[in-house]
């Protein structure tokens, strides 16, 4: 994996390319709720490696990108509530989710919200290698694989406040059509409460460490 930045006036574009990104839980047409807040957003839980995390966590001095974004090791790494955020199937009673899949990566949680400040209507550009717009017909599952641009701006302290803004599809994992998913023992996820095609989505309480992006 590959962290490029690029200026834009007083904007800043960061990609993370190599397409080997995972993605878990994308939802990328359709915007859900956010955990305990009346708005919605864009999302997608991204895995990716040692050094990326590396790059973009660090700070400028140091020659990272310094996001506004917390990450967490796969097995590792607790959430505020002191819990594995992303537990391994040894860290979780039977059944229940767990990430082996992605053991060894990092995970990020990457949003956008709904509406633009101006009341537009955000959308997020997925499109295939070739760069053609996506098939929304065909349902972007978790374990999918793609390259990443976002866009952001820097605060009084120097940190990128980042928002997802396009998904280029580089392995293609079918997602969920709806309620007849059922349980996935390999990814160690229950798609039988899947709603929309668009996505394996993130249990309901997934809580999200990351700061809120004032657009």
């Amino acid at each position: 994996m590959n962290v490029v930045v690029k200026e834009s006036g007083k904007f800043e574009q960061v990609y993370i390319t190599g397409g080997d990104a995972v993605m878990y839980f994308p939802n990328l047409f359709n915007p859900k709720q956010k955990y305990q807040s009346d708005d919605k957003e864009f999302s997608v839980t991204l895995f990716v490696d040692q050094a990326t995390r590396d790059k973009l966590e660090s700070h400028t001095d140091d020659g990272g990108v310094f996001i506004n974004k917390q990450f967490a090791e796969v097995g590792v790494d607790k959430n505020k509530k002191k819990k594995i955020k992303f537990p391994t199937s040894d860290q979780v009673a039977e059944g229940e989710r767990n990430f082996d899949a992605v053991k060894g990566l990092h995970g990020v949680s990457l949003t956008a919200p709904e509406f633009k400040k101006n009341g537009d209507k955000v959308v997020i550009n997925v499109v295939d290698e070739q760069g053609n717009p996506w098939d929304k017909s065909k349902p972007i599952g978790t374990g999918s694989k793609a390259n990443i641009r976002m866009w952001g701006y820097r605060n009084a302290d120097g940190q990128l406040n980042v928002t997802l803004d396009l998904v280029q599809i580089t392995e293609y994992v079918e997602g969920s059509s709806g309620g007849s998913g059922g349980f996935d023992d390999v990814l160690g996820i229950d798609l039988s409460k899947s709603e929309t095609p668009a996505a394996m989505e993130a249990p309901s309480d997934f809580d999200d460490d990351d700061s809120d992006i004032p657009f």
